[in-house]
């Protein structure tokens, strides 16, 4: 439904656009204050009422440049992360330059510094590959999100450790398997790729190396054939000791 005061093809609330619906609110009128065109819109076959650069509102959203809302977005969605000169739309696009293809999405370089000409670029959106299956996309997306590795990086990681767990060296995924992003808890650095019991095991330790040579150390001390003590040798069936509920 288009709206009642301007004719902008979309509605927002009772019949305005967002921008009539907010002037009505706070001056109780949707006329524009300080507006020289209030003509017909000078596009050929329209007879609308002129919004603005004697367009309407639907011809002069069309009018506008293709990167006029990435533009806008980057500004409200990271501000003071980004050089000043961007603040200028005609500077903004002079170093991040024109869209390469229809899909391409601006996006930074290394995610954990500012904008900048040298840290951004245009890239295919992520899961551009997986277009069909929206499990590797989420799973795509998940891995760039907590650990800022891209899928191509994960499997660059598998090729290092040939395709197998960096601690029991089990091969990773067998089976479909589950194959684990490890990472530091603390500064969050990813580690390698685990087998899931390895994961967990570590998970469970802590990430605590003395605990882990601790259990290493009970699990030998107790094997067959190397404990004198005549108690972890011994089969369960044989042991002396009873449980009580």
């Amino acid at each position: 439904m288009n709206c009642s005061a301007c004719h902008s093809p979309e509605s927002f609330s009772r019949g305005l656009c967002r921008s009539c619906y907010d002037r009505q609110r706070r001056r109780g009128t949707t006329q524009r204050k300080n507006v020289s065109n209030l003509g017909v819109c000078t596009h050929p076959g329209c007879d609308r009422q002129s919004f603005a650069k004697n367009l309407c509102s639907l011809h002069y959203q069309r009018a506008q440049h293709p990167l006029n809302a990435t533009w806008r977005n980057l500004r409200k969605r990271w501000p003071g992360e980004f050089p000043d000169r961007w603040n200028d739309f005609n500077n903004f696009i002079a170093d991040v330059g024109d869209r390469p293809y229809p899909n391409a999405q601006l996006r930074r370089r290394d995610h954990t510094k500012a904008w900048s000409k040298a840290n951004s670029g245009w890239q295919q959106p992520i899961g551009h590959s997986f277009k069909f299956d929206r499990k590797a996309y989420f799973r795509a997306w998940d891995i760039r999100k907590k650990y800022g590795l891209t899928i191509e990086q994960v499997e660059d990681m598998g090729k290092v450790q040939n395709g197998r767990c960096a601690i029991c060296r089990g091969t990773l995924g067998n089976n479909g398997a589950k194959v684990c992003i490890d990472h530091d808890r603390t500064t969050g650095q990813v580690r390698g790729l685990l087998c899931d019991p390895c994961n967990k095991a570590l998970g469970q330790m802590n990430d605590d190396p003395s605990r882990l040579r601790a259990a290493a150390a009970y699990l030998e001390s107790h094997s067959h054939g190397k404990d004198d003590s005549g108690i972890g040798g011994a089969p369960c069936s044989e042991s002396k000791i009873s449980f009580q509920r």
